[in-house]
């Protein structure tokens, strides 16, 4: 078997455990059956919109963490030039106010896997 086969038939092997699993416990006890489908169809539904959702925070963080990294090179590499005109707090307060937005928008993705963390320790 090939590595790239290896993650995708481990899937598959947990996907049919699974799967048979819920069909045993619905042949022994149908009103399960009533249960799970509605559960089923919940969770794929959160699952739908969590994933897009992720989607969208990651990258909203990337867009608004690329500025701070560009306007820190830029101060480093102009580090002498802003010395000698003394505008080391303008550099800082631009510099406070390029996290202040990214942790506004990378803030949001923290609850979803805070919670899966907290849930799975």
């Amino acid at each position: 078997m090939t590595l790239s086969l290896r993650p995708f038939a481990a899937w598959i092997l947990c996907f049919l455990s699974i799967l048979s699993t819920i069909i045993m416990i619905c042949m022994a006890t149908p009103v399960f059956t009533i249960i799970v489908i509605p559960l089923g169809i919940i969770y794929v539904s959160i699952q739908v919109f969590y994933v897009a959702t992720s989607r969208q925070l990651r990258r909203l963080d990337s867009v608004t963490r690329s500025p701070i990294y560009s306007h820190f090179s830029e101060t480093v590499l102009g580090l002498p030039v802003i010395r000698a005109f003394e505008h080391q707090k303008r550099f800082k307060k631009q510099n406070e106010v390029g996290i202040d937005i990214n942790q506004n928008v990378s803030f949001p993705g923290l609850y979803p896997t805070g919670g899966l963390q907290f849930a799975w320790s």
